[in-house]
């Protein structure tokens, strides 16, 4: 029987002492316990655990935990600890039979210390920690990343939104993750032994190879050669493997140091600064914008985005979509209210890290798609890469945008395209992709696409958002498919008036509540409505419902919107 089996066990036996078992006990459980655990091991059906847990004792499975390797032993017994854990760490009240049981098997295991020193990292009480296994262990130890961690190994920083523990174990680690909104972990599929500057390069010109990790709050992952971790902030990149770990951990390594000097400290090939003028966010303040002084197209626009995120600017023909995007590039006026690049007005020094693609092609006809994109570049950075360079940078992008067999293909011959729309499409975006930019702007992506090539775009625009990079279009009728990829939507009315931003779901749900006027009726209870919205989550939502409502409320709609968003904030 395999670890996780184990795992069970000891869950089932713990969870059980304080009585009877809820769907969501059982639910939270699961999704914690298959983490980090091989496909193989988890081909195992319910059935076949409670067959197993109820034909081994409690006391087997703890002399079981004796006879394995000690780093298995480690990561059944954390995984274990986050899972019965995380009820306390909800704020939910704690059976304190449960916690008891807990406690027991790390004592049958001889292991009390490392109990208490999870609970006290659970608490972020880091001194206390690392005074536990100063006192009780010379075999484990401990770096906090945490923006308010104060200890002997880390200070206090404020740089990055991060709170994860790496806990060095004998000759293995475990990255205990509290809450990171700046991690990101990856398996490297290649040479594993490779130096991680060369993996950094690696990530940066073909980071669809590498494979993400789901990063939850209160979970642990196992830290082995494949694995491959990324820090982000605005300011700067920071990367972490086995190897660099082994090194900060190393004896030799006495100097106190912040997370931001980690890479500084081993090597400086692991800091990589963000370029100049990089955009990590974008703000609009009531912001009214059109082509001439005084008559506004679009009205009252706002939202916060920030980089990552794929954003949709959607309404009906006519809306002013496409005007909201040029205000961006200085190609329509900026009237009134305000638009922000990192907290600053913009201005023309953030231009050069900003990519618009028209509706239209900007192709030349009379080039293949090699020399469009050769030309393009040089067009636009001169001779400061060698022709080597460049078509290993312009393969990189079509490969990445899986449009590599077409690299010498002719756009255009006999009359007609000889590559399709969507193809079409993707050049364009490459295009833009040569210039390394922050920001992306596109004009109606899927215009004249079939929708399965629609589909592709989007998918292919959200993955360049792994990148770091933020990437605005606006799209009249996405599909569901489509809708999903999305992380927030901006929503025009007929009129130009910017009615509702907010993240995609919740603003299928609020336009929901308006369809059925069970937003003025206060109905919580109603069944079908609840069914209606949780069917959003899944592929039966329908993005549709914002032109049709549209279509319905029409100029009064601003007013009916300002009266909901005072409603919902109450």
């Amino acid at each position: 029987m395999n670890n996780l089996a184990y795992i069970y066990k000891l869950w089932i036996g713990i969870a059980q002492t304080s009585g009877k078992l809820t769907t969501s006990d059982v639910l939270l459980a699961a999704k914690r316990l298959v983490e980090g655990q091989s496909d193989e091991e988890i081909k195992l059906s319910i059935d076949e655990f409670d067959n197993f847990a109820k034909n081994i004792s409690l006391d087997e499975t703890i002399e079981y935990l004796h006879k394995v390797k000690a780093s298995k032993r480690y990561v059944i017994l954390i995984n274990l600890f986050m899972v019965i854990m995380l009820k306390n760490i909800n704020k939910e009240r704690v059976n304190k039979e449960q916690i008891a049981a807990l406690k027991n098997i790390y004592i049958k295991l001889e292991l009390p210390y490392l109990y208490d020193t999870l609970y006290l990292l659970m608490m972020k009480k880091y001194e206390r920690a690392h005074k536990v296994l100063k006192t009780h262990t010379p075999n484990i130890n401990f770096i906090c990343f945490d923006e308010n961690a104060k200890s002997e190994l880390n200070q206090s920083f404020h740089d990055y939104q991060v709170s994860f523990i790496v806990l060095h174990i004998d000759d293995f680690f475990i990255l205990l993750n509290h809450h990171s909104q700046d991690l990101h972990i990856y398996t490297y599929q290649d040479d594993v032994n490779k130096p991680l500057y060369s993996k950094c390069l690696e990530f940066r010109d073909q980071p669809y190879s590498f494979i993400s990790h789901n990063i939850r709050d209160h979970s642990i992952y196992y830290i082995d050669k494949d694995i491959f971790i990324r820090i982000v902030n605005e300011k700067e990149l920071i990367y972490l493997d086995e190897t660099t770990l082994e090194r900060l951990f190393s004896p030799l390594n006495e100097k106190k140091f912040l997370t931001s000097e980690v890479a500084l400290e081993i090597d400086n090939n692991l800091k990589c600064s963000i370029v100049k003028d990089h955009i990590y966010s974008i703000k609009a303040n009531k912001l009214f914008s059109g082509y001439t002084k005084k008559i506004p197209i679009v009205k009252d626009v706002n939202f916060n985005i920030q980089e990552g995120e794929l954003v949709a600017i959607m309404g009906p023909s006519g809306s002013g979509k496409t005007t909201l995007l040029r205000t961006f590039v200085d190609q329509a006026r900026l009237q009134d209210g305000e638009l922000l690049i990192n907290g600053e007005k913009i201005s023309q020094k953030y231009f050069h890290r900003m990519g618009y693609v028209p509706q239209d092609d900007v192709l030349i006809k009379d080039l293949n798609v090699y020399d469009n994109m050769y030309y393009y570049y040089r067009l636009h950075f001169g001779g400061e890469k060698s022709n080597q360079e460049v078509d290993k940078l312009i393969s990189t992008q079509l490969r990445n945008l899986g449009i590599l067999d077409i690299k010498y293909s002719p756009v255009f011959k006999n009359g007609k395209y000889t590559i399709s729309g969507g193809q079409r499409k993707r050049l364009n975006i490459a295009l833009e992709l040569l210039k390394d930019v922050d920001l992306i702007m596109m004009d109606e992506p899927t215009s004249g696409l079939s929708s399965l090539d629609s589909e592709n775009i989007i998918a292919e625009l959200k993955k360049i958002t792994i990148l770091n990079k933020i990437v605005i279009i606006n799209i009249h009728q996405p599909s569901t498919a489509m809708y999903r990829q999305f992380s927030q939507v901006v929503v025009f009315n007929e009129d130009g008036n910017n009615i509702y931003t907010n993240r995609s779901i919740e603003v299928l749900k609020i336009f929901k509540l308006v369809k059925t006027e069970d937003a003025y009726m206060f109905n919580d209870e109603d069944s079908e409505l609840k069914k209606d919205i949780e069917c959003m989550k899944c592929e039966k939502s329908d993005p549709e419902l914002l032109l049709e409502i549209q279509a319905d409320e029409k100029s009064n709609f601003w007013n009916l919107f300002s009266y909901l968003n005072n409603f919902t904030e109450k």
